[in-house]
């Protein structure tokens, strides 16, 4: 009997984990809906408004959108933690295409790497880079 308990509460507690892993993939996506639709506030919303890059982020994204159409896709390549705090490492591309009459395009894709923790319901991200990936373009 103690051990069926033993092993309903590793199942639980593996169910938590695949829970909290799928929120804060959810918390990534909606960032890269929000750089896709010209939302930099979307983008920002998860972000710990503590931590010292966010108005280098904050100006670099709207750089970015005044200068390019983007495009994200991301997939998971490292994601640890529990139930309170959880690193992610992503494989994250971007398309960038000039705005206006340009064809240029930009391409990147790089491993990003975000720290998250949660307070309360949702989760807030303490920690993100490499930052240089989310630099304005230099169309030429």
């Amino acid at each position: 009997m103690i051990r069926r308990v033993a092993i309903a509460l590793v199942f639980a507690a593996g169910a938590l984990h695949a829970d909290a892993s799928s929120e804060v993939f959810e918390v990534v996506a909606s960032m890269a809906a929000g750089l896709a639709e010209d939302n930099v506030p979307a983008f920002t919303k998860p972000i710990d408004k503590a931590l010292p890059e966010l108005d280098r982020i904050t100006t670099d994204l709207r750089a970015i959108i005044a200068q390019a159409e983007v495009t994200c896709s991301i997939e998971r390549i490292q994601d640890e933690g529990d139930d309170n705090a959880r690193t992610l490492v992503l494989d994250w591309s971007m398309r960038l295409k000039r705005r206006g009459s340009g064809q240029q395009v930009e391409q990147r894709r790089e491993a990003v790497t975000l720290k998250l923790r949660r307070d309360g319901k949702k989760w807030t991200i303490t920690s993100l880079g490499p930052l240089t990936f989310f630099a304005p373009p230099d169309f030429r």
